[in-house]
């Protein structure tokens, strides 16, 4: 790291590290101007500069060390200071353990509250660097083991493509407050993402995001958007939306409105149980036929401390609109709780099935 490049702009220290040309920073600009994007995420979506390129430069820009993590490196005292759901949802590799020191790489280290989150829990200084984010993904595998699956099977996959891909509407992930919720929006979100696609993601986590994802930072000791944090993502033009914890009654008709407008938006509705999710849904929604119109074909159900398969794909039908659109919302609830249960259930039948 060099004090002259210190607090310079991005795109500046590539320059001058003769990484880029003057040419390539114009064109990025440029786009940057039009886009509101990150110079850095531009440079990457037109080919001229690699992740590691990115890495490096912001760990000389913000003086945090840019390290490449290798499994066989991290330190394993380190690890075992560091729950595995925690290091998981903040995207963080204890990397080191010295004294009372805890080095980590993070994909953001300039993220105060994942910091101060990692030196409450573990009673330690904790000293961030920078990394690359597969490199961290693939090190979280490698140190805690395989991240919890989101069980979604083939046919559930293969749902999943067909039925949201394409679509416009609000695709509701509903769970409780948990890791393995967060995991099935992220894999929804990299299954439902189009090469080309404007993504933006509202949410307070480390959840991997596919490539050219721009994640938008809340305020401090937020974890969910309110209306006017939906409403400066949708002025970006995205193609698709993803929220992390989508309960603010405004947030709620602020994502309902950009869905029936044409919007991709998949959001966690932050209610364990389907019935509820759905109930409160229909009480919050200012109109019932733009809340109908705006569903996406499907919703996610996840439960969230259940064994065997954890999240199934429940259809949105047109009996469900119809009573969205005339009856109270208990009785949509119940409704929509027993179509839920009943995907479930068949779901852990075929389980049984296959495990004899």
């Amino acid at each position: 790291m060099t004090d002259d490049l210190k607090g310079k702009a991005l795109g500046a220290i590539l320059l001058e590290s003769q990484i880029i040309t003057p040419e390539q920073v114009e064109a990025a600009l440029a786009e940057q101007r039009r886009t509101g994007r990150r110079i850095g995420e531009v440079l990457m979506d037109l080919g001229i500069v690699s992740a590691e390129d990115v890495r490096w430069g912001l760990s000389q820009q913000q003086a945090y060390s840019f390290v490449r993590v290798r499994p066989e490196a991290v330190d394993p005292e380190a690890v075992r200071a560091v729950p595995a759901d925690v290091a998981r949802r903040l995207m963080v590799v204890p990397f080191l353990l010295v004294g009372d020191e805890l080095t980590v790489v993070m994909d953001d280290p300039t993220n105060r509250q994942a910091l101060a989150e990692l030196a409450q829990v573990t009673g330690r200084a904790v000293v961030a660097s920078i990394g690359l984010p597969d490199e961290i993904r693939a090190a979280l595998d490698a140190c805690y083991g395989p991240a919890e699956a989101a069980c979604l099977d083939e046919s559930v996959l293969g749902a999943v493509s067909r039925d949201l891909a394409s679509a416009a509407g609000l695709t509701l992930v509903i769970g409780p407050r948990k890791p393995v919720t967060s995991r099935a929006l992220a894999f929804l979100v990299g299954k439902v993402a189009r090469p080309g696609d404007r993504v933006f993601h509202l949410g307070p986590s480390g959840m991997a995001l596919p490539p050219g994802a721009v994640r938008l930072r809340l305020p401090a000791a937020t974890t969910a958007p309110d209306p006017a944090q939906i409403h400066a993502a949708l002025g970006l033009d995205p193609d698709l939306l993803s929220i992390e914890d989508l309960y603010d009654p405004g947030a709620i008709e602020g994502a309902l409105r950009a869905a029936a407008g044409g919007c991709r938006v998949l959001a966690i509705l932050p209610i364990a149980s389907p019935e509820a999710a759905m109930e409160y849904l229909v009480e919050q929604a200012r109109s019932r036929a733009v809340l109908a119109s705006a569903l996406a074909p499907a919703a996610v159900v996840v439960r969230g401390d259940a064994p065997g398969r954890r999240v199934a794909l429940v259809p949105v039908t047109g009996s469900l609109r119809a009573a969205i659109r005339s009856r109270p919302p208990r009785s949509v609830g119940l409704l929509f709780g027993r179509a839920a249960h009943g995907v479930l259930q068949g779901a852990a039948a075929d389980d049984g099935q296959r495990d004899r």
